[in-house]
């Protein structure tokens, strides 16, 4: 499944997958993780309309959601760094850990999410921000804070020039 949005856009949001709804309506992030991830971008000033949505994983992994495993993140990267390209986004939103160590290998969820960072993705420097997947507040209302907390960051992040984005942030 593609991802949905304006083509070139400002954000770009990326999940793990898409799952039993949002396979069968055909567009990411449409479930009740959708909703609360537009509640999400709207505190942080970010109009979805705005964003462009996507999945490292281009198809439902199953029943049950699994975590896709290597052989699939394989399989969809080389999509997801073309649409990434054509997108052309400054700023990457990475909902869950997956998407996050596709651009990062490195990354790691617990210690770097709501962290913007400078990255070369796609052969330019795009500031990448790796967070909880909305899904997870909903599991483990615990998180809902951390998660509400990190989204109010990027919208400062978000409002303002990449050059000034970058000058901000560490290195």
């Amino acid at each position: 499944m593609p991802g949905t949005g304006p083509v070139p856009a400002k954000v770009m949001v990326i999940g793990e997958a898409p799952g039993e709804e949002e396979n069968w309506v055909g567009q990411p992030f449409v479930g009740r993780s959708g909703e609360e991830l537009n509640r999400l971008l709207a505190s942080a000033g970010i109009d979805r309309s705005r964003a462009y949505l996507s999945n490292v994983i281009k198809h439902w992994p199953g029943p049950g959601n699994p975590t896709p495993n290597i052989k699939m993140v394989r399989a969809c990267t080389p999509w997801l760094l073309r649409e990434i390209e054509i997108v052309n986004p400054d700023i990457i939103i990475t909902v869950g850990a997956t998407a996050a160590k596709v651009l990062v290998a490195t990354a790691n969820l617990r210690k770097d999410h709501g962290v913007g960072r400078v990255v070369e993705v796609c052969g330019r420097e795009r500031v990448l921000y790796p967070m909880y997947h909305p899904a997870e507040g909903m599991h483990a209302p615990k998180l809902l804070p951390v998660i509400r907390s990190d989204f109010l960051n990027i919208g400062t992040i978000a409002r303002s020039p990449l050059v000034e984005i970058i000058d901000n942030l560490v290195l």
